[in-house]
């Protein structure tokens, strides 16, 4: 891990994002960042526990600032990285225009569903607002 001195003679150590996450992951959960509770359209890309990828459309069922919660029809294991686009939009229609946010997620929960889903709950190490060209872009490419 590199570390350098400071002029005090103190030791700084800098920490990857991806090691905090992990590290974060290992302690209990700790919420410190508010919750909004909603349907909100996601499509999420990853591999699964055997290592297949995939791509999905779901709901999120709770978003924050650090993270997210969605069940998808996949085995996903802890640990595993994942890439989510959803729309902050309470309508249904993707002809509504709706901020579209595209993410990294390291995921912290993975619990199996009776339904043979997965409840997957992650924080985000990366993430970035769409633009609108983008979006018509990928809509116009049948994405």
């Amino acid at each position: 891990m590199p570390s350098r001195s400071t002029k005090t003679g103190r030791t700084v150590r800098y920490v990857s994002q991806a090691n905090l996450s992990f590290a974060r992951m290992q302690t209990a959960e700790r919420r410190n960042t508010p919750r909004i509770y909603g349907s909100f359209p996601v499509r999420v890309r990853g591999r699964d526990s055997r290592g297949v990828r995939f791509e999905v459309d779901s709901v999120i069922d709770n978003l924050s600032a650090t993270g997210l919660y969605v069940r998808i029809p996949k085995l996903v294991a802890r640990g595993a990285h994942l890439f989510v686009v959803f729309r902050i939009s309470g309508a249904d229609s993707r002809h509504v225009p709706a901020v579209r946010i595209a993410a990294r997620l390291l995921v912290t929960r993975a619990e199996p569903q009776p339904d043979e889903a997965t409840g997957v709950g992650g924080v985000f190490l990366r993430m970035r607002f769409l633009s609108p060209w983008e979006v018509n872009l990928r809509r116009a490419s049948g994405e």
